[in-house]
C-alpha cells in the first residue's frame, strides 16, 4: 500500500513538473520583446518612412508579434552626437547614425568616409557590413555593442549657385559647403574653402551668397529645396559617402533568446544592408529626377562629369587615401588590403545584380 503510495505521488510529482516546464516554455515562447530604435533624421525621411517600416514588419511577422519596435526619430531619445552613449547605456535599445558622432573612436572603419570609394547606398551597406564580418579589427571596434549593419547615404555630387564646374580648377577659391570626416582634406587637394554649416543652415547661406555650391545627394538636394538656389550641377562625382551603423545595446542582445536571435539575424547583416541601401538608392534616383527636371525646366544645365575629368579627380584625392593607410600602417592594420577589398567589391556589385537576398517586388513601394 505504502509503495503504491508513493509510486502516485511520484507519478503526480513528475506531471507536475512536465506541466511546469511545458508551460514555462510556452510562457517564454510567447513573451513579447520591446525595442526603442532612436535615430537623428526627421520624420519624413526615408529611413523613417520607408526602411525601417519594412524591416519592422518583417521581424513582427516572423516573431508571430513578439519582436516589437517603436522609432524615435528627430532625436527624441537623444541628441544626434549622443546616439552611441545613448545605445551603450542601455537608454535606447538600437541607434542608427553617423559614425563619424564618434570621431577617432572608429578610426578603421573611417575608411567608408575616404572620397570616391563608393557608387551609391547599396554598395557601401554590402561592402561594409561584409567587410565587417571578413576583418577581426573591424569587429573589435565594436566589442560593445550587437552590430546589425552599416550603411551609406547616396553619394555626394557637386552643385554651384554662380558658377559652373567644366573642369576641377573651376573648383578653386570657391566656398563649398560639404562635410565628412575628410572634408577638410579633400578641400585642400581642390582648392576650394570647405565650410561645414548645418543642413538647415545652407539655404540662407546659398540665397545670400554667403557659399558658391555645395557637396550632397541628390535626396538632399531635392529634401532641402537647394535645387531652387543652385544654377548648375554636376552628377556622377561620387565625391564622399556618410557611413551609418544600426546597432543594438549589448545587453539587451545577449538576454534575448535564440530564437529572437535568430530572426534578428535572418533579417540583418549583408541582407539587412542590401535592403536598406536599395530602397534609399530608389529613393534617391526619384528625387534626381525631381532635382533634374527642375533645373531643366528653367534651362539650367545638368552635367555629368566625363570619365577622364573622374580619373582626374581621383588622381587628385589619392593624398587623402594615403593619409589615412598610413595612420592604419602605424597601427598595425592592414588597411591597403581593406581598401582594396572594398573597391573590388564595390565593381562586383555594380557589375552584379541589384539584388541578391531580395526580390524587387518585396521592396517596391518603400
Amino acid at each position: 500500500m505504502r509503495r503504491n503510495s508513493l509510486m502516485a505521488v511520484g507519478i503526480i510529482l513528475v506531471i507536475g513538473i512536465l506541466t511546469l516546464g511545458f508551460g514555462g516554455i510556452g510562457f517564454a515562447k510567447g513573451k513579447v520583446y520591446k525595442f526603442r530604435l532612436a535615430n537623428f533624421y526627421p520624420p519624413l525621411s526615408s529611413f523613417n518612412t520607408s526602411v525601417w517600416p519594412f524591416w519592422i514588419k518583417k521581424l513582427e511577422k516572423a516573431s508571430n508579434g513578439r519582436i516589437q519596435i517603436k522609432v524615435y526619430p528627430a532625436e527624441q531619445l537623444a541628441k544626434s552626437e549622443d546616439l552611441w552613449e545613448a545605445v551603450t547605456s542601455g537608454i535606447a535599445d538600437m541607434g542608427h547614425f553617423f559614425l563619424m558622432f564618434e570621431p577617432g573612436r572608429f578610426p578603421i572603419s573611417e575608411y567608408g568616409y575616404l572620397p570616391m570609394i563608393f557608387s551609391s547606398n547599396r554598395t557601401c551597406a554590402v561592402t561594409m557590413t561584409a567587410l565587417y564580418n571578413k576583418y577581426p579589427q573591424l569587429q573589435k571596434e565594436f566589442k560593445d555593442v550587437k552590430v546589425l549593419w552599416f550603411n551609406g547615404n547616396a553619394p555626394a555630387q557637386i552643385f554651384t549657385r554662380d558658377k559652373p564646374i567644366e573642369t576641377l580648377d573651376d573648383l578653386k577659391g570657391l566656398k563649398i559647403n560639404g562635410g565628412g570626416l575628410y572634408w577638410k582634406y579633400v578641400a585642400e587637394q581642390l582648392g576650394f574653402a570647405p565650410i561645414a554649416l548645418p543642413f538647415p543652415e545652407v539655404y540662407d547661406a546659398l540665397a545670400k551668397g554667403m557659399i558658391d555650391g555645395n557637396t550632397v545627394e541628390w535626396e538632399g538636394q531635392y529634401i532641402f529645396r537647394w535645387y531652387e538656389l543652385d544654377r548648375y550641377a554636376l552628377g556622377g562625382v561620387n565625391l564622399y559617402i556618410y557611413p551609418f551603423i544600426l546597432c543594438m545595446n549589448k545587453r539587451k542582445w545577449e538576454s534575448l533568446p535564440p530564437d529572437i536571435q535568430a530572426i534578428f539575424e535572418q533579417y540583418s547583416g549583408v541582407k539587412g544592408a542590401e535592403m536598406t541601401g536599395y530602397i534609399f538608392d530608389q529613393h534617391n534616383k526619384a528625387d534626381k529626377k525631381k532635382v533634374e527636371d527642375y533645373m531643366r525646366k528653367e534651362g539650367r544645365p545638368v552635367r555629368f562629369i566625363s570619365a577622364k575629368m573622374k580619373a582626374d579627380l581621383k588622381t587628385r584625392l589619392e593624398p587623402v587615401r594615403k593619409k589615412w593607410m598610413e595612420e592604419m600602417t602605424k597601427m598595425g592594420v592592414p588597411g591597403d588590403k581593406i581598401l582594396k577589398d572594398a573597391e573590388a567589391m564595390v565593381k562586383q556589385l555594380d557589375k552584379g545584380p541589384a539584388l541578391k537576398y531580395w526580390k524587387a517586388d518585396e521592396l517596391k513601394g518603400f
